[in-house]
């Protein structure tokens, strides 16, 4: 959770998100059954998804991360 001086921001995912997407993935194909996937992936095998969701594309693939928050971003 975002502290009081930060602010959850969504962008589209980069490759310097691909390590974390990937583990964020691979936890619930190990631990759950929402996915039908069920090996874990590495991240070169995921690149290529990662890719077909381009940024000005219909299907994003959004990443929240935390960023210090700036006068004027919150409201009141």
């Amino acid at each position: 959770m975002p502290r009081e001086d930060e602010e959850v921001q969504v962008r589209p995912g980069t490759d310097a998100d691909l390590i974390a997407l990937t583990d964020i993935s691979n936890h619930y194909v190990r631990e759950t059954a929402i996915t039908f996937d069920t090996v874990p992936f590495t991240p070169e095998e995921r690149r290529p998804r990662l890719r077909s969701h381009p940024e000005d594309g219909p299907r994003r693939a959004p990443t929240a991360c935390w960023a210090p928050a700036t006068q004027g971003s919150r409201g009141p």
